[in-house]
């Protein structure tokens, strides 16, 4: 018999040996046989390749390149932040009110859009802070005041606030 001496980080050590466990095997029992394996088919006995992202996760990083040189959203290390920016809760309580089910767009009574907003929003200035943001979608064409049938003033999402929407992936 010969030893082999080996270091190997402690934390992928213990994972293998409790797989080793659960099926039956020592450690020295896996080693042999990863030996016998290679001696068998004169090869690793699996595949040695490089991670290479999937055709989706490719495109998603091409999106966010694309993004990134156009300066269209913005990054987050964790979901928290994501969740604690302003600009997040604004596109959510837009999705909540312009966009119906089906995912198309929908206009609202500019009336129901402030009961809304202070229903949304606790704080009376953050209220106020998402009634700014939204006269400036307005004005930024992203949204556009129509007078319904019955003669009430509403707003709906123009086709580039929807096509916004979508590319903060809101929709």
């Amino acid at each position: 018999m010969a030893n082999v001496n080996v270091r190997i980080d402690a934390n992928i050590k213990r994972k293998a040996e409790d797989i080793f466990e659960s099926i039956g095997l020592t450690p020295t029992a896996a080693i042999n046989l990863f030996y016998v394996q290679v001696i068998r088919t004169k090869r690793i006995p699996f595949e040695l390749r490089a991670d290479i992202p999937n055709a989706t996760t490719l495109a998603a990083m091409e999106e966010v390149d694309q993004m990134e040189k156009k300066n269209i959203g913005k990054t987050f290390n964790t979901v928290e932040e994501l969740m604690e920016d302003p600009d997040f809760e604004v596109m959510a309580f837009i999705k909540e009110v312009f966009i119906d089910e089906d995912k198309n767009p929908m206009p609202c009574l500019i009336r129901k859009i402030y009961k809304k907003v202070n229903n949304y929003f606790d704080d009376d200035k953050r209220a106020d802070d998402v009634i700014s943001i939204l006269d400036s979608y307005l004005n930024n064409g992203l949204f556009k005041e129509i007078i319904l049938e019955n003669g009430e003033e509403g707003i709906y999402l123009t086709p580039k606030g929807f096509d916004f929407l979508h590319e903060y992936c809101i929709i």
